[in-house]
């Protein structure tokens, strides 16, 4: 392992975790910036993978890649204030998957999108008081 790049590394991780869970399925994953020292190539086939398991369990992804999390259902966000409040955002992000694959869908059969059919996405914002 000592002579593996940063991204070899990742990646021979992820197929350890990736085999465990097949024979042995967990409820839910959490990864921490996984992707960090992936190419992209390695984060589509990271992606793929757990666009294929979604249904099956809870995916928690932390990232700063927008090649990963472009496909998230889900984005949070979290914005400190000198104020002593932290405002964590959460972005719903299926209407924009569901109408992406509708304009794709129109744009194949020489149609555009009409005004009606467009989804309205659902963005929470909460105040969080820092404790410390």
């Amino acid at each position: 392992m000592c002579t593996l790049s940063g991204g070899e590394k990742a990646i021979a991780s992820l197929a350890l975790l990736f085999a465990l869970h097949s024979y042995n399925p967990a409820p839910f994953f959490i990864l921490d910036e996984v992707d960090a020292a992936l190419d992209k190539i390695n984060i589509h086939r990271v992606t793929s993978y757990l666009c294929e398991h979604k249904e099956e369990m809870q995916i928690v992804v932390m990232s700063h890649k927008e090649r990963l999390y472009r496909k998230a259902d889900a984005l949070f966000g979290i914005t400190f204030r000198t104020n002593g409040y932290s405002k964590v955002f959460s972005f719903d992000l299926v209407p924009y998957h569901r109408r992406r694959r509708l304009i794709h869908h129109r744009q194949r059969s020489h149609h555009s999108l009409s005004p009606q059919s467009q989804s309205q996405s659902s963005l929470t914002s909460v105040e969080v008081r820092n404790t410390e």
